[in-house]
């Protein structure tokens, strides 16, 4: 619709909250002098429904909120891709997922710097996060990823050129295997940080390529999640040396492993 408008400056207003399919794709697509934006309210997305919007708008810094939590194929893919002018994402709350939703969504957005903690989707789709970040030059620490299975190419190429990057925290313990390719971190850390942290469940093999583990940084093994999810409860754990402290319980404890599978149960 607005496709290539060099001169526009700010977008109308876009209130409605049910969308089509390809509803919005492409629409202010090269609008290089684009720098305010309206909110999207709509918490239901489409097929493909903001694919590229604003792709190439060099000159936004800032993005709209997006508060969407049911996602269809593709809807987010290459949504800011070339906002080299983007310095925040705005917060993706949505945990169920479907395929590409992230695709490409803020690769070459080389001023980018600041992103929620965590991608809080447990349950992953075909790649649904590939290429998500790839050349974010300026990125420095990436969101915890808390999903543990993989999937196919569900983080390949996410952080690939991202020159700065230099911490990575992950929940899932076992990377694919030879016999049974996914290329679920296909390239997903090539020229990342020379040097950085990789923090893992202590089960992950310690592979180190571009397709695993970065070359040159340090493993570190902690419980993605329990810090986050403990600062709305009134009791503590903490983990020293692999032994588990947990202090001001009022009701039964379960701790399970990262498969699922009940290790132990205490009063």
């Amino acid at each position: 619709m607005f496709n290539n408008c060099v001169n526009l400056t700010k977008t109308p207003d876009l209130k409605t909250t049910e969308l089509a399919r390809d509803c919005y794709a492409s629409m202010f697509s090269g609008c290089v002098s684009l720098s305010e934006v309206t909110s999207l309210p709509a918490t239901k997305l489409q097929k493909r429904c903001y694919n590229s919007m604003f792709y190439g708008c060099v000159n936004l810094t800032n993005a709209p909120e997006l508060p969407a939590t049911t996602m269809e194929e593709s809807c987010y893919e290459s949504m800011f891709s070339g906002c080299t002018g983007l310095t925040k994402t705005p917060n993706l709350p949505a945990t169920k997922i479907a395929r590409r939703c992230y695709f490409s969504m803020f690769s070459d957005c080389s001023a980018l710097c600041q992103i929620q903690d965590t991608l809080p989707a447990r349950t992953l789709a075909e790649d649904c996060y590939e290429n998500m970040f790839e050349n974010c030059t300026s990125l420095i620490k990436a969101p915890i990823l808390p999903a543990m299975e993989l999937t196919k190419k569900c983080y390949a190429n996410m952080y690939r050129g991202c020159t700065n990057l230099s911490e990575i925290t992950v929940n899932f313990s076992t990377w694919e295997y030879s016999n049974s390719p996914t290329y679920a971190t296909f390239y997903w850390v090539e020229n990342v940080a020379p040097t950085g942290t990789f923090i893992c469940p202590v089960q992950l093999i310690e592979y180190y390529d571009d397709n695993r583990i970065p070359q040159g940084w340090e493993v570190k093994h902690q419980n993605v999640g329990v810090d986050q999810y403990l600062s709305e409860k009134d009791w503590s754990i903490s983990i020293t040396d692999l032994t588990i402290y947990i202090s001001g319980a009022r009701s039964k404890i379960k701790i399970f492993d990262v498969a699922g599978r009940l290790i132990t149960c205490r009063e």
